[in-house]
């Protein structure tokens, strides 16, 4: 079914390739996965004959990725974003669509805030995004047993972290997709049941353009195809279709 081959990417990093036509999309992984997380979407994608790169991240263990240990919400992360665009465009591609899972929601909206020149880049798709760290944080913190104030005073002393500083976030920067306008059309897909990310502010998503939502009913987090693939697969065709009108 899966016919693809691996390339190498500019700092070595391994990505999947499926080729196909110059619409390209480029399947963003979360923290702590692998590419095989985008597989039920590439899955999913492959009726429209679309060329599909799955990128590893530099904290992806050797050889797909470069063994740090760190994610860097998104300052290094959407820097692999862009050199990814920029292997499509130099292979043809005329649109690119970012496919994002998890944390992969943060990396995106980092790329888009720092490279709004990209004019190949025309839409995104996110499954079960990270939306608020801080949120995050506290729902974890209660799922493992502890006081949900314990999260915040975690988020508290990463948003101090010198760390973020030397990235260049400043405190109001940490990073958030709440009340971040993607400008683009976006295709949202999420459960309130989620259980690993906080969909708290799950409403607070907006896109300037047009945003199509998809929920799904008592499911996990990253596994909205398993728990119902026939309105997985509809939600992408109807946001495919409409990208054409």
């Amino acid at each position: 079914m899966f016919n693809y081959e691996t390339v190498e990417l500019h700092n070595r990093t391994k990505a999947w390739l499926f080729q196909g036509n110059t619409t390209w999309v480029i399947h963003v992984h979360g923290r702590k996965a692998a590419k095989a997380e985008t597989l039920r979407g590439i899955q999913a994608l492959l009726p429209f004959g679309f060329t599909q790169l799955s990128i590893s991240h530099e904290s992806d263990p050797i050889p797909e990725g470069l063994g740090y240990p760190r994610s860097y919400f998104g300052v290094k992360e959407s820097i692999q974003i862009a050199n990814a665009v920029s292997f499509a465009e130099s292979r043809g591609a005329i649109r690119v669509i970012l496919y994002g899972w998890s944390l992969a929601g943060l990396f995106i909206k980092e790329y888009l805030a720092n490279n709004q020149s990209s004019a190949s880049v025309s839409a995104v798709i996110l499954d079960s995004p990270l939306i608020d760290l801080k949120e995050t944080l506290e729902l974890q913190s209660l799922n493992a047993g502890l006081d949900e104030q314990f999260g915040s005073d975690v988020y508290e002393a990463l948003s101090r972290s010198k760390l973020l500083k030397i990235l260049g976030f400043a405190r109001s920067r940490v990073p958030t997709l709440k009340e971040f306008s993607f400008n683009m059309p976006l295709l949202l897909m999420y459960s309130r049941t989620d259980g690993y990310v906080s969909m708290k502010s799950i409403d607070s998503i907006s896109s300037a353009k047009l945003l199509t939502r998809v929920e799904f009913n008592d499911s996990r987090h990253c596994r909205l195809f398993n728990s119902d693939p026939e309105k997985y697969r509809a939600g992408l065709v109807a946001f495919m279709n409409s990208l054409e009108t």
